[in-house]
């Protein structure tokens, strides 16, 4: 599930992405805009009382292709992905 924040850090837009953990599971979220890749970072959080993965990522103005990759076993699943334009 895909949550985006119209929140500026240093001139930057903050998206997240909160996630329903699976045990053995990691998750890495990455971001493509043309031939620019960023990659976001992870961390667990407990939010009412349920666990759940949080990741985090700071873009620049423009269109970019978010993408949520889970990997098991070393082995990367399908990634669930979406499109943001930040203004």
């Amino acid at each position: 599930m895909m949550i985006v924040t119209n929140r500026t850090i240093q001139g930057l837009f903050l998206a997240c992405a909160l996630i329903t953990p699976v045990a053995g599971t990691t998750y890495t979220l990455t971001a493509r805009s043309g031939s620019k890749t960023k990659t976001g970072t992870c961390k667990a959080v407990t939010i009412k009382g349920k666990a759940r993965r949080r990741c985090t990522i700071k873009l620049a103005k423009g269109t970019w292709a978010l993408a949520v990759t889970p990997t098991k076993n070393g082995v990367a699943g399908t990634p669930a992905t979406k499109s943001y334009t930040f203004k």
